[in-house]
Order: C-alpha cells, then sequence, then structure tokens
C-alpha cells in the first residue's frame, strides 16, 4: 500500500497530510506566520510582512512514498522515561522544537531567512545599528541574488553566515524564550508553575546523527531512509514558480508543456533536496528550499538530509549535505568540513532544559 505524499525535491506538497502540532497549519511565503516559529512572539513589534502573491511552496510537486518509507517505529520507544518538559502539549513554550529527550528539543526545521531577520531587526532594537549590521548574512555568498531579502524565500534555510553569527543568534533566543516564558507564567497563559531554564545552543555531532537517524541501523540504510528515491509528480500550474526558483531561460508555457511530458514517464528521483544530475531542467534550482519539506523523520525533523549542511557545536564541521551535494555524500555519519560563510551551510537549533523544579 502507498499513501501519496506531497514534497518538493526542492520544494514540497500538494495537500499537507501531517498538521504541524505548534501551528496547526504550514507557514508558506505567500501565507506567511505573523507569529515567529523560533520565539512565539510578535513579528509585527520587529518589521511588518509585506504581502506576496505568487505559488504557494506547498504545492509544487508530489511523490508516491512507501508506508516503510522510515523504517522504525522510534518515536514512542525510545523518547525516554521522565515524560515531556513543562508546557510541552501547549506547542507554544518551546517554539518550533520537536522534543528528542527527556531534556532535549531540536527544532524541526532549518532556521529560516525570516527567523534571521527577526534576529537581526532585535538586535538593531535592543543593541544599535552597528551591530546588526555584524549579523548580517555575507550577501556575496549567498546562492542567486536577492536570496536573503526577497519575500519567495522567506521560508528557505538561512546561509551566508559564520559560525560564530550562529552562537550570537542561540545567545539571544535563549534570552528572548525565557523571557516570554516566564511572562506567560506570570500571566496564566502557560500552565505550569515550574521554573524553567532554557539554553539554545548548536547541537554536537553525536546529538545530530542521533536525531537524523532515529534509531535506524545507518550501516543498511546511511541516509536514514529505506527507500532513498521515489516516483515523482510536479504540478504544471508551479510553471512559474520553478522558472523563478532554477532562474531558467524558459518562458513559463514551455516549463508547464515539459512538465506534462515529464509526469507521463513516471520518473523517480531522490527524497532530499541534493544534487542529482538526472533531474529536469525545471527542478535544477539553484538554492536550497523551502524549510518544511518531506518526508519527515520518525523525531517529526524536516531535511535532515539535503537542503543545506547543518552546522554542529564541533565548529568546522556540517552534517546532512545540501542541494550541492551528491546523495551518497549526504550519508548521516559524514563529516562535511567548511570555513567561514558558505550559500551551502546552514543549522537548527537545540533547545536544552537544565533546570526544572
Amino acid at each position: 500500500m502507498k499513501r501519496f505524499l506531497c514534497l518538493f525535491v526542492f520544494i514540497f506538497l500538494f495537500s499537507f497530510k501531517y498538521p504541524d502540532p505548534l501551528r496547526g497549519r504550514l507557514p508558506t511565503s505567500t501565507n506567511p506566520s505573523i507569529i515567529s516559529l523560533t520565539t512565539h512572539t510578535p513579528l509585527s513589534f520587529l518589521f511588518k510582512l509585506n504581502g506576496f502573491k505568487g505559488f504557494p511552496d506547498s504545492k509544487v510537486i508530489g511523490f508516491n512514498l512507501p508506508d516503510d518509507t522510515v523504517v522504525a517505529d522510534f518515536f514512542q520507544e525510545q523518547m525516554g522515561t521522565l515524560g515531556p518538559p513543562p508546557g510541552y502539549k501547549t506547542g507554544a513554550y518551546y517554539p518550533g522544537t520537536v522534543w528528542v529527550s527527556d531534556n532535549k528539543l531540536l527544532d524541526e526545521v532549518e532556521v529560516s531567512n525570516l527567523d534571521w531577520m527577526e534576529f537581526v531587526s532585535s538586535t538593531r532594537l535592543i543593541q544599535s545599528d552597528e551591530q546588526a549590521q555584524k549579523m548580517m548574512p555575507n550577501l556575496k555568498t549567498l546562492p542567486v541574488e536577492n536570496y536573503y531579502r526577497s519575500p519567495f524565500y522567506r521560508y528557505f534555510p538561512v546561509v551566508g553566515i559564520t559560525y560564530e553569527q550562529v552562537l550570537e543568534y542561540c545567545r539571544w533566543r535563549t534570552e528572548v524564550v525565557n523571557k516570554k516564558f516566564v511572562e506567560d507564567q506570570r500571566s496564566g497563559k502557560l500552565k505550569t508553575s515550574k521554573k524553567v531554564r532554557l539554553i539554545y545552543r548548536l547541537p554536537s555531532e553525536k546529538e545530530w546523527e542521533t536525531y537524523a537517524a532515529c534509531g535506524i541501523n545507518l550501516k543498511k540504510y546511511p541516509l536514514g531512509f529505506k527507500y532513498p528515491f521515489a516516483e515523482i509528480e510536479v504540478n504544471p500550474k508551479a510553471g512559474k514558480y520553478l522558472k523563478f526558483a532554477g532562474q531558467l531561460e524558459q518562458v513559463e508555457d514551455k516549463i508547464k508543456e515539459d512538465i506534462k511530458v515529464y509526469n507521463k514517464s513516471h520518473p523517480k528521483v531522490p527524497l532530499f533536496r541534493v544534487k542529482y544530475s538526472d533531474l529536469p531542467y525545471f527542478l535544477q534550482a539553484k538554492s536550497p528550499s523551502y524549510i518544511f519539506n518531506l518526508p519527515i523523520n520518525n523525531y517529526g525533523l524536516y531535511n535532515m538530509i539535503g537542503n543545506v549542511s547543518e552546522m554542529v557545536m564541533e565548529k568546522g564541521i556540517s552534517k546532512g549535505g545540501s542541494y550541492n551535494t551528491s546523495l551518497e555524500n549526504c550519508a548521516i555519519q559524514n563529516k562535511i568540513p567548511y570555513s567561514g560563510a558558505s550559500n551551502e551551510i546552514g543549522f537548527r537549533a537545540l533547545c536544552e532544559i537544565l533546570s526544572a523544579e
């Protein structure tokens, strides 16, 4: 038996079958969340989200996946014995994360351009323009023009940042989320009186591998999935979207017709946003993709393989490979070195609960 899941080798979903536990819907460039996904504070305090008309990120491509694409029913058996942290079921108090162990939560997606804009804008407000400018991505390293500023890329992973900038981001997020946690306890919005101290940081390499693998035998399945390829169907209505994403010269009508022809061949492609020469020209994007790509693993984590290679605590090491990495080099246990800002390197943060009564 197969189920139709919606994904993008570099975008995703015709219809989303796994409702997001924190927000009830997935934000897109055309329908963004007005609440920060990573701090749960209103973005309107920092900047205005301008309207953007375009094709939804979530309706570009679909995959036909076997039921056992993820090969281990790991979540319920291995999550630990202490139970979820205080307020976890309410969703808002460990924003943007999923529970991965007794006292640790990991960002469900890679930190996005919009998340980073929130950080830079907050730094400008709290500190200074000069300090905010130091936190800006290196625009010379971005994969395409306006990748950081265009609303099309709101929910694409931030790149062009350094290890040191990411550490500053984690310190900032720690302060903001802890403050929000205490405020919501005092106001009664958070139905727990337990004292909690949260620390956001990069996961260690070992932690990252554990959460990417989800208990799966990596010698047998190095990517964490039994079937790394699946049959694809591209939405012809996404021609304009794909033209922009791939910086294509072909006119929109030509792209639409080529998509229809391609679909008739019932092609199989990787499940992940990786470098793959057999993709048609209209799927050969020049940048990472929408952060809410399927498939998720059994922890509920998106894009642990491909899209951007993710920094870990050990400086100079990234994991998981990027849109410009071959599939075989994206294996979970591979170390991918980096130095400085890159158009292929991003990150997700780990939230650690250091104290709770």
